[in-house]
C-alpha cells in the first residue's frame, strides 16, 4: 500500500527523504513522480512486525517535527 503526505512549509520533501535514509527508512520525494506540491510517498509493507512499523511511523513524525523546528530556529 502506498500513500502521499503533503509537507507544510518550510519543510521540504528532499530534506525528509535524506534524513530518514540515514535512519534506514526509505521514502520517495514527490518530485520523483512529477508531484511537485511538496509531497513524500510512503510505501507500507516492508516492516517485519507491527512494532517495527509503529517505530518507523514515530521516526517519520519525529523527523518532520525536528526539521520544522530547525527551520524556524534559523529564520
Amino acid at each position: 500500500m502506498t500513500g502521499w503526505l503533503q509537507l507544510k512549509s518550510p519543510v521540504k520533501g528532499h530534506h525528509v527523504v535524506t534524513s530518514l535514509a540515514s535512519s534506514g527508512i526509505l521514502i520517495r520525494n514527490g518530485d520523483d513522480f512529477d508531484n511537485h506540491d511538496n509531497y513524500i510517498r510512503l510505501s507500507i509493507g516492508g516492516a517485519s512486525s507491527n512494532a517495527e512499523f509503529e517505530a518507523s511511523l514515530v521516526e517519520i513524525e519525529s523527523c518532520i517535527l525536528n526539521l520544522t523546528q530547525n527551520a524556524y530556529s534559523v529564520m
